[in-house]
């Protein structure tokens, strides 16, 4: 279905495909890459699947930002929002 954000995703996954074969495994596109996996995935409503990307993303910034880096502090409020979503659903 056009506009339902499966394209997008689509693109996002086979660019995650390329930069995990040819980037070590903390480059930053990976992250960067994870992120908007995880946007796409929040937007569709599989917050489960966003969180693990949010997860996967912010576990490489952490090792090359510093921890008050606006990337960082935007991807901790993202994953808190999930999980309290998620507790709030269980």
């Amino acid at each position: 279905m056009l506009g339902d954000g499966q394209e997008g995703l689509d693109c996002h996954k086979k660019a995650l495909d390329i930069y995990g074969r040819i980037l070590p495994p903390k480059h930053p596109h990976l992250a960067f890459t994870y992120s908007h996996l995880a946007l796409a995935y929040e937007k569709k409503g599989d917050n489960n699947s966003s969180l693990d990307y949010y997860l996967a993303a912010r576990s490489i910034y952490e090792e090359i930002l510093p921890p008050e880096h606006p990337i960082l502090v935007e991807l901790s409020s993202n994953i808190s929002r999930l999980q309290n979503a998620k507790g709030q659903c269980e």
